[in-house]
């Protein structure tokens, strides 16, 4: 989870944020609701036998976590359908929703969503490409990442939408932590995504040299399936249920 410590980094790298340590705080606790139990809510203390004092827990429904998932329902279900413009490129979406079970995907972040207020999904390409985002190598290879508001930065926002991010995550390796830091920057001829690798050591974050980053993490940005992401959360809309706020990460070279 964000803290602090890696919120002072993005101010750093991107000039700062409109949110505070203490939104995560907030996060955390509708995080607990959506997953059943919030502490200060869900146990008790009452005077057993002799008055000695006895911890309970209240019963629960999980109904936080049934509204969510009753919007991610309604909003991303096998009535949805997502295509684009022409029979090759619907052939080339059908086959990398498959190969990532696009909707499944989709719809755990929408629910999540509902849940902690943001989400977003950010389209990774491994392998080979040509110039200009277009594939050229049947080695490439299309993903998606879902990616919950307790992972999120904004950094700029325009009436009441996220137009810049930053996405964090967080691992091991050989002992070693490490935070992952992925900016998505507004520029004048498009959006510029910047990553960093970053090892946790006596309560610093360093910044590890670019041969380690990419081995742990390739990153390659694509225009036109980003564009194919875009018209598909477009015809979400569409479908005319203004309840619900899906928010997308754009990844435009």
């Amino acid at each position: 989870m964000i803290n602090e410590e890696i919120l002072s980094l993005v101010s750093e790298k991107c000039g700062g944020s409109p949110v505070s340590a203490a939104y995560y705080t907030k996060i955390r606790e509708w995080e607990e609701w959506w997953r059943g139990y919030s502490r200060p809510f869900h146990e008790f203390t009452e005077n057993g036998a002799g008055g000695v004092p006895v911890k309970r827990q209240l019963y629960r429904m999980n109904m936080a976590k049934k509204v969510c998932e009753d919007w991610a329902s309604l909003l991303l279900n096998d009535r949805v359908s997502i295509s684009v413009g022409d029979e090759c490129g619907n052939e080339f979406l059908c086959k990398v929703f498959s190969a990532e079970d696009f909707i499944s995907g989709a719809n755990r972040l929408i629910e999540k969503t509902f849940a902690v207020g943001t989400g977003a999904v950010i389209l990774r390409i491994s392998g080979e490409s040509g110039d200009d985002g277009v594939i050229i190598s049947e080695t490439c290879k299309l993903s998606f990442e879902w990616i919950d508001a307790g992972n999120i930065i904004p950094i700029s926002v325009s009436n009441g939408k996220i137009t810049e991010a930053a996405f964090v995550s967080e691992g091991s390796r050989r002992g070693k932590d490490y935070v992952y830091l992925e900016t998505h920057i507004l520029e004048e001829d498009g959006y510029v995504i910047r990553n960093g690798l970053y090892k946790r050591e006596n309560g610093y974050l360093i910044e590890e040299n670019a041969a380690l980053k990419s081995s742990m993490a390739e990153q390659e940005d694509m225009a036109a399936a980003s564009e194919a992401l875009i018209n598909s959360a477009q015809q979400v809309a569409d479908a005319k249920i203004s309840d619900a706020e899906v928010k997308a990460a754009e990844i435009i070279k």
